[in-house]
């Protein structure tokens, strides 16, 4: 029967219980006839059942009725589907239709398969089963359990205890993967429905000492009442600096009060309650004690590798699908026992196998109220709780020990995380014993980096053996969910190391409200980008209490903010009265070996804050030191210290001390001030308040700091703004003098100072004594130094960082340090930061030139660098308000303009005005008498920021930096001409006029052109002239260029020069001066000479790398008067470059040589030409025929005459600029020859049979110059090459094939491919070579040694080398001509004479006639060879050559040794040669070789790629391998070339136990 039934198409009607009669019933009525499964329904004009009235006739009575059917039946019912479960609240109570499991009635209906189902008799499930409890049934375990395969819940298992008095133990050895979710596996209860899991309550989970217990104690006192009994587990924290002194304990006896445990065992180890209080803050130090017992208990299943395979019990909650349905599940765990729980290694957040986890479980609410509460985890193999994709869980008052990983981590929001405790929780690099080197993981066993908005209360982690607590912190404008929080007995109490930051946190970063002691690196650590805020913070007894380094911006893109860090409002305690020095030290351990990059940079010394470090970018930590620098410092930086009460810090333990603050030892770069307000000082004596470092010497080397100490350790600036960190308001500066002209590694010394800082405007040297009295930074007699500090305390000055930077494309590649600044008779130097590149497995060589001096305010300085200024620079004085100020001068080497910016904004200089019309920029010369009347005053910081004079006669530029805001120095494109004439009176001098005249003939605007300096009548000496104070006008400058930008990154205006106008308007200039034009053209004196200071070559170009500091900044023009060759040219033949080619040097008037033509970009240039009518008209002058005019030379390098010919005239003309044709110069005559030629091989077939084709190719080259002939067909030549065999009758064969062939012109070689020798020998075959025209005939002849066929395959067991000789005249027989033929003939005696040999050389040479032949074959054809040829001369056999015969000497060579007097059999040799016949020889020969093989067979034995380690006493030198293995015989002896053995791997047996 259908559910629903409609007849409109959506309103359902109830159908009839009785059959339709369709004169009463409705429209629409409806019955269901089960017998034939049919639905009848009427359709009726009746649609109400109101009476019918008496109708009126009508003519149409008829009506029209609209039937939309529609009939279903539903799957739920009433159609009334049941409430989605991931929307209901779960039930608290068990319902009125519960049912019980030892009802047999409840099993029925039990799908087959399942327990209960019992071949269809319903009855009790029984061990083995898998039991499924369906949707919508509640079972209650009224009964024992039987020993489950799998437990699948849809309905609910409600565990009825009876009060207490019924156990239940679920056993679940079967995997269940019937779901689409998160992993499930073996040993797990996977809920994703929902999880009741609630032991009895036990109140507090955990408590703390209320008073030290030591080792051998078997009894403590707590500081509140428990509600534990005898036979529960305790767990007690350690408080060393040694996860692994937690210790477990149970309880055998409680004290009446509730407050005193007895226990056993006893105590191996010493647990401290102590409290430290300084200025009424407290710091509490007592070991957690927490309850691991209790009444449920969930356990990973024993079996036989259960420890080392760690995989234990887990519980799993999130979201699944199955079919059609998704689910998503909670759990709600309190008072719950996990033992031997979680899986390890399974930290996925997809498949954690955490004891519990939380696998996108969504948000925690009244619907899916998750937590895990009052809960205990021991022996765990994992994490104790995690949650991924899971908010709002709480997570409270358990006690987690044993933990690998982590205990608790989250990745969602909102997580709650209050009120546990945690210990023991271990790296899993060193778990079991592992020593994984490359792990480098530093988690948190509250591990909170990925999660946002976590609420972390009051908990504590009591051992660990990384992180305490590994958070990303907290926004520094929100409220703080951080509160009560302790990290103790960690490497690091809390940490952010580089972690992602969340949007909130990006502009500052908060730590607060945590306490953390005795941690053995950091208590509280942090290293991201953010600035760090550090309050309320209580620590004690850490390695280093508080460490901050803040990570960029790079100052390699010159990009800055205001980074700054704080710690406020805290309590830091250096040695606390709890600190045993005789047992509180380093343990040692695989995870201490392994954290070798988180040992605090102070070594021994504990330290209290560390001025935090603000670099460029992160150190790369944790796989690199924690507190070493991998990017250049910042540019700025700030540290405030407010509020801060800092005790006990002394040289209690004698290790040298401990400080309550210093700087980060491991940072050379450079450090940023730090500030002091309202600290409090409790049993700390003056002596170890701080204390700065020394400069690395390991650092000083080619790739780090290179030849002197970097920055931070002497640029270290603590400014104590009130008086309570010193006692008076002051600063603390470092001894940056120190090893000044003493220890030469340090590369400190007077000899360091620039030299042109010691150098007088006259040139005269300034003793250094004179110059610079005192070394290091600037202070007063006031100052005190300190011996403990390595410091100085300054009472009087303000101190500011004055950050200094170039701001060139170059400014890691081209050196400037050291800098020198030198105020009021100290002088300082400054190196710069190190070197941090790593280019191909090298440093990069590059180091940045940003600088950091300490500098007081209210003082002049003079700043050098060691090479030339930077074109463009920028300088911050940090921190500093608007009432500091300095002065700086700094000494450039050029005169170009310098424009000065502050904040990037144009600051006019005091001597320029702009004026009307066309805002002409003018610059002013000081008045008569007064150099320094524009030089801003320091006195009163009343000058503008930015205020600056330049004088070009010094080459110094002097601004004022006030404030915080940048000042920037521009280098600005300007040609500076000087001009320099005889006296005349300033009334005469007519400068405008000048000025007009020049833009008119540069064809520029006049406001481009400026008069720069005026130089009046008195005498100098140097290049750096004094300017005079009164005189007549001798001279004057005038600078050629745009006016300044209003704005640093301006664009230009209109009329402004391009920078290629401007190289226009310089080689204008400079090339009519040097014509002698200029004087006329601008109406001066004939008399006026003149100096050029071109525009600046880019700071990235390689003209800017070769300007040097010495260099004069003007360079004098001279007019041109000739040319002189030096020296002149010396022809070749044609084709080839000249053997001497021309230079030429260009002279004035008095034969003086002209160093300077033309400008940079525009140099003047010479071309040859050969004369018209001279030498051959065919003829081409090639090469380089026109060059640039460098350093005063003409240098020409590759001038070739193509033809020969006699009578040649080159002529040189100036042929750039265009006027200066007419300065000339030309060679005398000269006669160019043919080219000689000869022909060469190319290649040839190396190993030559006979009757088997053989392949050549020839080229021509130079005769002379043995260049190969490329171009062959000059003059019209082609090219022919015929092949034939030279004296035929020395061979027993004959040359066959195609012997004639051509040149090709594309490659300009000649190729044979087919030739053929016929017989076994030694040939000359000749080539002869001719050309057409018939210019050339010539000759090449190449020797070529024939094998026989039988040669192909021959086996060669021996190789010797043979010399005979014979006492004839070589150069009358022999000679050069037939060198080859002598040798073709001896080699076909030698060839037919001894077939089974195989001849493989054969040469002729002089010393009579010699003859060296090497043979190679069988051991005994090339001994019965060597005995034949010993018979052949001892029988006195003749050779004929050429008409001459001759008979070999009675001397022979075989293998180096030499016989004289020759006799075969009983051969003696001669006295000097060995006393070893022929036969000895070759069994010499082969013992040696027999020898060579062995030794190499041990050396690749040695070397070869195979492990060869054994178990090995290293110390004792112990084999304890087996001795009868070849290769551990091999491998233990040290006779043969002494190659050590690789230590053998370490094998631990310290294995770690659980608690």
């Amino acid at each position: 029967m259908p559910d629903r039934f409609m007849m409109d198409g959506k309103t359902h009607k109830n159908g009839s219980q009785a059959s339709i009669n369709p004169s009463t019933d409705l429209h629409g009525t409806w019955e269901y006839v089960p017998a034939d499964k049919q639905i009848k329904y009427l359709i009726s004009a009746r649609t109400s059942n109101a009476p019918v009235g008496r109708k009126k006739r009508a003519a149409n009575a008829a009506s029209n009725l609209v039937v939309k059917f529609n009939s279903y039946k539903c799957f739920f019912d009433d159609c009334i589907p049941p409430p989605d479960p991931n929307t209901v609240p779960p039930v608290d109570k068990r319902p009125s239709k519960a049912e019980l499991w030892s009802d047999k009635a409840t099993w029925n209906g039990t799908e087959p398969g399942w327990g209960g189902y019992n071949n269809g008799s319903f009855d009790l499930p029984v061990n083995g089963d898998n039991v499924k409890i369906p949707e919508g049934k509640w079972v209650v375990a009224d009964t024992t359990l039987p020993q489950m395969g799998t437990l699948l819940l849809y309905g609910t298992l409600e565990l009825d205890h009876n009060n207490g008095t019924r156990d239940f133990v679920i056993n679940l050895p079967t995997q269940y993967a019937g779901v689409s979710g998160p992993p499930i596996g073996s040993k797990a209860i996977a809920a994703f429905g929902g999880l009741d899991l609630h032991g009895a309550p036990r109140g507090d989970s955990w408590t703390q000492l209320n008073q030290t217990a030591n080792a051998g104690d078997t009894q403590l006192t707590v500081q509140s009442p428990v509600d534990w009994v005898a036979g529960d587990v305790i767990v007690l924290a350690p408080t060393s600096y040694s996860t692994w002194e937690a210790e477990k304990l149970t309880i055998t006896a409680i004290s009446a009060d509730k407050m005193t445990l007895t226990f056993t065992p006893a105590l191996q180890f010493k647990h401290i309650a102590h409290t430290e209080t300084a200025n009424g803050m407290s710091i509490k130090m007592a070991a957690e004690v927490g309850l691991l017992t209790r009444n449920i208990k969930i356990e990973g299943g024993a079996y036989a590798k259960q420890e080392s395979q760690s995989f234990g019990a887990r519980i799993v909650v999130g979201r699944a699908a199955e079919g059609k349905n998704s689910y998503i599940g909670y759990a709600r765990i309190s008072n719950v026992e996990f033992v031997r729980s979680g899986q390890e290694g399974y930290i996925d957040p997809w498949d954690s196998r955490s004891a519990v986890a939380f696998i996108d479980a969504g948000t925690v609410s009244d619907i899916k109220p998750s937590y895990v509460r009052h809960c205990a985890f021991h022996h765990s193999y994992a994490p104790s709780v995690t949650a991924y994709g899971t908010n709002n869980l709480p997570i409270e008052w358990n006690v987690m020990a044993d933990n690998v990983w982590f205990a608790i981590e989250s990745h969602g929001d909102n997580t709650q995380i209050r009120n546990n405790f945690i210990t023991k929780t271990q790296w899993e690099g060193s778990y079991q014993d592992r020593h994984e080197t490359f792990n480098v993981r530093y988690n948190g066993a509250i591990n909170l980096a990925k999660a946002t908005n976590p609420v972390l209360e009051y908990n504590h982690v009591g051992g660990c053996e990384r992180v305490g607590f590994a958070v990303l912190g907290e926004s520094c404008s929100s409220p703080g969910k951080f509160v009560g929080n302790v990290a103790h007995s960690c490497l690091l109490g809390v940490a952010n190391i580089m972690d992602s930051l969340t949007s909130d946190l990006k502009s500052c970063v908060k730590f607060a409200n945590f306490t953390v002691w005795k941690n053995l690196d950091y208590g509280l650590y942090y290293q991201n980008s953010a600035p760090n805020e550090v309050s309320d913070i209580l620590a004690a007894d850490n390695g280093v209490n508080i460490f901050q380094f803040i990570a960029g911006p790079s100052a390699t893109g010159h990009a800055y903010a205001d980074q700054y860090c704080t710690v406020k409002n805290s309590l830091i305690v250096g040695t606390s009265g709890a600190f045993d020095c005789a047992i509180d030290k380093t343990p040692n351990d695989d995870n201490i070996a392994l954290s070798g990059n988180s040992r605090k940079h102070s070594g021994s010394t504990r330290v209290g804050v560390t001025m935090p470090t603000f670099s460029s970018g992160g150190n790369s930590a944790p796989g690199k030191p924690f507190a070493g620098v991998k990017k250049y410092q910042a540019i700025m930086g700030r540290f405030h210290m407010e509020d801060v009460t800092i005790a006990k810090y002394s040289n209690l333990c004698g290790n040298g001390g401990d400080f309550a603050v210093t700087p980060n030892k491991g940072n050379d770069d450079g450090n940023h001030p730090m500030y002091t307000k309202r600290v409090t000082f409790v049993d700390v004596a003056k002596d170890y308040r701080v204390k700065y470092w020394r400069s690395s010497i390991g650092k000083i080397n080619s790739a780090d700091c290179v030849d002197m100490a970097c920055d931070a350790k002497v640029k270290s600036l603590l400014v104590d703004q009130d008086g309570t960190f010193l006692g008076t308001p002051g600063s603390v500066i470092p001894q940056s003098e120190h090893e000044w002209n003493g220890d030469k590694r340090m590369g400190l010394g007077d000899y360091r100072i620039p030299k042109e800082m010691q150098t007088r405007l006259d040139g005269t040297r300034i003793p250094v004594s004179e110059l610079a009295p005192n070394k290091g930074i600037i202070r007063n007699s006031n100052c005190v130094y300190h011996n403990t500090w390595q410091a100085y305390e300054c009472p009087d000055y303000d101190y500011f960082t004055l950050t200094i930077e170039s701001m060139d494309p170059d400014t890691e590649t081209r050196r400037l340090s050291p800098v020198a600044i030198l105020g009021d008779g100290y002088l300082d130097l400054i190196n710069g930061p190190q070197d941090h590149g790593w280019c191909s497995g090298y440093t990069c060589r590059k180091r940045l030139s940003t600088f950091q001096a300490l500098v007081a305010s209210g003082k002049d300085y003079l700043l050098h660098y060691t090479s030339t200024s930077p074109q463009n620079s920028r300088f911050f004085l940090l921190n500093a308000k608007d009432t500091d100020c300095i002065v700086l001068s700094v000494w450039y080497s050029q005169p170009w303009r310098l424009d000065v910016y502050h904040d990037k904004v144009y600051v006019k200089p005091e001597n320029v005005r702009f004026v009307n019309p066309g805002n002409r920029y003018i610059i002013d010369p000081p008045p008569v008498g007064q150099p320094d009347f524009y030089k801003p005053n320091v006195t009163g910081c009343q000058d503008v920021a930015g205020a600056s004079y330049f004088d070009r006669d010094s080459g110094i530029l002097t601004f004022n930096i006030r404030g915080s805001k940048p000042i920037e120095i521009k280098t600005v494109d300007v040609i500076i001409v000087s001009f320099q004439f005889p006296a005349m009176k300033e009334t005469d001098f007519y400068g405008e006029n000048i000025v007009m005249n020049i833009a008119a003939f540069c064809d520029i605007d006049p406001s481009r052109v400026r008069i720069t300096n005026i130089v009046r009548e008195t005498p100098s000496v140097g290049r750096r002239k004094k300017r005079s104070t009164s005189g007549d006008i001798t001279g004057f400058s005038v600078e050629i260029g745009n006016p300044p930008t209003t704005d640093l990154n301006g664009t230009s205006g209109a009329g402004d020069l391009t920078s290629a106008e401007l190289d226009t308007a310089a080689s204008k200039i400079v090339n009519e001066i040097q014509l002698g034009n200029f004087s006329q053209i601008i109406n001066v004196s004939q008399d006026t000479t003149y100096s050029i200071a071109e525009p600046p070559p880019s700071p990235s170009s390689s003209e800017w790398e070769e300007i040097k500091t010495d260099d004069n900044p003007y360079t004098s023009l001279y007019v041109v008067d000739a040319m002189v060759f030096k020296p002149a040219l010396v022809p070749q033949h044609e084709g080839v470059p000249f053997a001497t080619q021309p230079k030429i040097q260009i002279v004035d008037k008095n034969g003086n040589i002209i160093k300077k033509l033309g400008t940079k970009a525009n140099p003047w240039q010479v071309t040859a030409t050969i004369r018209s009518g001279t030498g051959n008209q065919y003829a081409a002058l090639e090469g380089n025929t026109s060059v640039s005019v460098v350093d005063g030379w003409a240098n020409f390098t590759n001038l070739l005459i193509t033809h020969f010919g006699q009578n040649y005239i080159l002529d040189f003309n100036i042929s750039y600029p265009d006027e200066g044709e007419n300065v000339s110069l030309s060679s005398d005559p000269f006669t160019i020859v043919g080219r000689p030629l000869k022909g060469s091989l190319v290649s040839r077939t190396t190993t030559v049979v006979e009757k088997a084709l053989i392949s050549v190719v020839l080229e021509l080259r130079d005769d002379v110059t043995s260049e190969k002939i490329s171009n062959i067909t000059w003059r019209g030549h082609t090219w022919t090459v015929t092949a034939e065999l030279g004296m035929p009758d020395l061979y027993n064969g004959s040359l066959v094939g195609i012997t004639t062939t051509t040149f090709d012109t594309n490659s300009a070689e000649a190729s044979f491919y087919s030739l053929n020798l016929t017989s076994v020998g030694v040939y000359v075959v000749k080539f002869t070579i001719v050309s057409n025209p018939a210019d050339y005939s010539l000759t090449y002849e190449e020797l070529i040694t024939v094998k026989a066929q039988s040669h192909i395959n021959l086996v060669i067991e021996d190789t010797k080398e043979v010399v005979v000789k014979f006492n004839e005249d070589y150069d009358s027989i022999v000679g050069t001509t037939y060198n080859k033929y002598f040798s073709a003939m001896m080699g076909n005696v030698l060839a037919v004479t001894y077939p089974d040999i195989i001849l493989n050389t054969i040469a002729v040479s002089k010393g009579s006639i010699i003859v060296t032949f090497q043979i190679s074959g069988t051991n005994s054809s090339v001994n019965t060879t060597v005995y034949a040829v010993c018979n052949s001369i001892q029988s006195g056999q003749t050779y004929s050559f050429n008409g001459t015969s001759l008979s070999l000497a009675g001397y022979l060579t075989v293998g180096g040794t030499v016989y004289y007097g020759v006799t075969c059999g009983d051969m003696t040799p001669s006295p000097t040669s060995d006393s070893t016949n022929i036969v000895l020889i070759v069994a010499v020969v082969l013992v040696v070789t027999a020898v060579i093989i062995v030794v190499v067979s041990i050396v690749m034995w040695k070397c070869k790629v195979v492990p060869k380690t054994k178990t090995h006493d290293y110390y004792n030198n112990k084999y304890l391998g087996n001795t009868n293995d070849i290769d551990e015989i091999l491998f233990r002896e040290q006779s043969f070339m002494s190659i050590s053995a690789p230590m053998a791997t370490n094998i631990h047996y310290d294995k770690k136990q659980p608690l």
